[in-house]
C-alpha cells in the first residue's frame, strides 16, 4: 500500500488499509456484475488512474449500461462512488500533524495535487488546508 515519510521516518500508510477493509462488502443480492465492480473498486479505491472505463475493461464488463446498473443498486454513480470514498478518507487524513497535502492527494488516488485541491474545494466548500484548519 501507500507508504510516505512522515517526521523522517517511513510511515507505513495503514489508513488506507484499514479504510478499504472498514468498506462493506458488495450486498450479495446485486447483480453479480455490479457486484464485481464494487468489489474491484474496493480493492483499488487509492490507485491512480482507477477511471470508469479502465474498470468496465478491468472488471471484464464492457457493457455501458453497468454504469446505470450500478447507480440503481448502489444509489450512485461509480465516479461518485469513488470520489466519496477518496474525499472522505482525505478528510480524516487532514486532521493527522505532519501530512503534507501533496502526500495526501497521492495517497488517495490523486497524481496531480493541484486537481486534489480542486476537487476537495468543490465539494467540500474549502481547501484542504482551511478544512484542515477548521478542525484542529
Amino acid at each position: 500500500m501507500h507508504q510516505i515519510i512522515q517526521k523522517g521516518r517511513l510511515h507505513s500508510w495503514d489508513e488506507c488499509t484499514n479504510y478499504q477493509a472498514s468498506l462493506s462488502p458488495p450486498d450479495p443480492t446485486w447483480p453479480a456484475d455490479v457486484r464485481v465492480v464494487a468489489a474491484y473498486i474496493h480493492a483499488n479505491l487509492f490507485e491512480i488512474g482507477l477511471e470508469v472505463q479502465n474498470l468496465r475493461r478491468e472488471c471484464g464488463t464492457l457493457d455501458h449500461n453497468i454504469s446505470a446498473r450500478f447507480t440503481y443498486y448502489v444509489g450512485m454513480g461509480i465516479k461518485t462512488y469513488i470520489l466519496s470514498h477518496r474525499l472522505s478518507l482525505a478528510k480524516q487524513l487532514l486532521q493527522i500533524d505532519g501530512l503534507k497535502i501533496t502526500q495526501i492527494a497521492l495517497a488517495v488516488g490523486y497524481a496531480n495535487p493541484s486537481a486534489f485541491t480542486t476537487t476537495f474545494r468543490s465539494h467540500e466548500g474549502c481547501s484542504p488546508s482551511e478544512f484542515r484548519e477548521r478542525h484542529r
